[in-house]
């Protein structure tokens, strides 16, 4: 099963604007898609929404024989803020001992909040210092193969290139592919 986490800025977006992607990764890739949804800022702060995905997943997990869900093959995956939230799970999962994370595949993430560029406004500059919101903060090891995808004409772009260089320095499988004449958003 595929966890996908629609991005949005943790502001917008939904189940709604994300169906088609949803849709295209479960009808080409052949496997379960699960859209998840989650509070969103400003009215509800960080770690609210994270908290709410990983709960999702943990709840699937949990309930994998029920829904046919190999619990081995769990994915999580999203774009934008999505994939900062898909990374941060697959963090959550891997600190927690709750359940296996089989992969994850970032596209256009924000991984470094701590950039004042990245952050909302309303997210306060220590929460943005958290592992689960700024990747590098934290220990890397242990994390599942992980595919990242950026737009070549994309301010994140380089967020993307060094997480991928930290993630193999830290022995981590990692495929990394810019996509040639894309920008943010590719995906919808």
């Amino acid at each position: 099963v595929v966890f996908y986490i629609h991005g949005g800025g943790w502001r917008v977006g939904s189940i709604a604007s994300s169906d088609h992607v949803c849709r295209d990764i479960a009808n080409q890739s052949g496997h379960k898609v699960l859209s998840i949804e989650y509070s969103m800022l400003p009215e509800h702060p960080f770690p609210v929404g994270w908290e709410d995905v990983y709960s999702a997943a943990v709840w699937v997990y949990e309930h994998h024989r029920q829904l046919g869900i190999d619990p081995n093959r769990i994915i999580v995956g999203g774009d934008s803020a999505g994939g900062n939230i898909a990374n941060a799970v697959a963090m959550m999962a891997r600190d927690r001992g709750s359940f296996p994370v089989a992969g994850i595949v970032l596209a256009y993430p924000v991984l470094d909040m701590a950039e004042q560029s990245a952050r909302p406004l309303f997210v306060d500059p220590a929460d943005a210092q958290s592992p689960y919101v700024t990747a590098k903060n934290g220990s890397l090891a242990g994390l599942p193969p992980t595919l990242i995808l950026v737009a070549e004409n994309d301010f994140l772009r380089p967020q993307g290139e060094a997480y991928a260089e930290l993630l193999a320095k830290a022995g981590v499988p990692v495929d990394f592919d810019v996509v040639e004449g894309t920008k943010h958003g590719f995906l919808a």
